[in-house]
């Protein structure tokens, strides 16, 4: 490039466009409350990384009202992203939703709840807010018999990160036969 007499290699020219205040935007934070900074610089800002923060609107379950023991069970469900920002299908903390089932041999005590690590449903895609996804959850059954169980569903923010929501996840009460 010539200006005036004198002459800039391109590769200058590009560095001082790039370099030029309004030519670029951080799309990242420095850092994200709560994590350390070589999580948070992987982690794009729009996207929810705080569990406390999903919200979730339910739609258009289909379950059954009867689970054979032991066997897993597809449960399909519709979900709405009622929260400010994205959720990730992939990369460090993707959302997920899993689910356990509380109680089941109503001791009342947190012993004898049944987790679920293995299974989980999936986003096919990121999900921006006010936007809604089908989730299919497989869903192992109790091995005992017994009416009346309550299975559990929440979202959770899974990887290295903080885990679980804090929301009031959704409830069914299903038989197991």
């Amino acid at each position: 490039m010539k200006r005036g007499g004198f002459r800039l290699p391109a590769a200058t020219v590009l560095l001082l466009v790039a370099a030029s205040p309004g030519c670029w935007k951080e799309d990242r934070p420095a850092a994200v409350e709560g994590q350390p900074l070589s999580r948070a610089a992987s982690i794009p800002f729009e996207y929810e990384t705080r569990p406390e923060n999903i919200r979730v609107e339910y739609r258009s379950i289909e379950m059954p009202s009867e689970f054979p023991a032991g066997k897993v069970v597809e449960v399909k469900f519709e979900v709405r992203n009622a929260g400010a920002r994205s959720w990730a299908a992939s990369g460090d903390l993707p959302l997920r939703f899993g689910y356990h089932w509380s109680d089941p041999e109503r001791t009342g005590n947190w012993d004898s709840i049944i987790w679920d690590a293995g299974n989980r449903g999936h986003l096919r895609a990121d999900l921006a807010p006010a936007g809604e996804a089908a989730v299919t959850l497989p869903v192992k059954a109790p091995a005992k018999p017994n009416r009346g169980y309550k299975l559990i569903i929440a979202p959770l923010l899974e990887g290295s990160g903080p885990g679980w929501t804090t929301e009031v996840p959704y409830v069914a009460t299903v038989d197991v036969r």
